[in-house]
């Protein structure tokens, strides 16, 4: 998370990295992992389609992302917002 709000240079996006850009929002993808390995993620070529993945797995997988996302808000001390309907992104800041 602190990688994320301060800038680490790793990732794809980072919040220095996108006050820079002039990047104002986007959607942000949760979604469970697969059970079967860590897939390659690599911007070339598609990864192999991920096998099932057990309900109760998946389900706390979702909530982690989520929560992740969550705190990234609370410690970004305003500069990320998380919207949840279309009013909230017609009433932001910087729409």
């Amino acid at each position: 998370m602190a990688g994320f709000l301060n800038g680490d240079g790793l990732g794809h996006l980072d919040m220095p990295r996108m006050k820079k850009g002039g990047f104002v929002g986007g959607f942000f993808a949760i979604f469970p992992p697969s059970e079967d390995e860590d897939l390659p993620d690599d911007e070339d070529v598609n990864p192999p389609l991920a096998g099932q993945i057990a309900q109760p797995n998946a389900l706390r997988k979702t909530l982690e992302m989520a929560s992740l996302l969550f705190r990234i808000e609370r410690e970004s001390q305003g500069k990320f917002k998380v919207c949840r309907t279309a009013a909230e992104i017609r009433n932001s800041p910087i729409a």
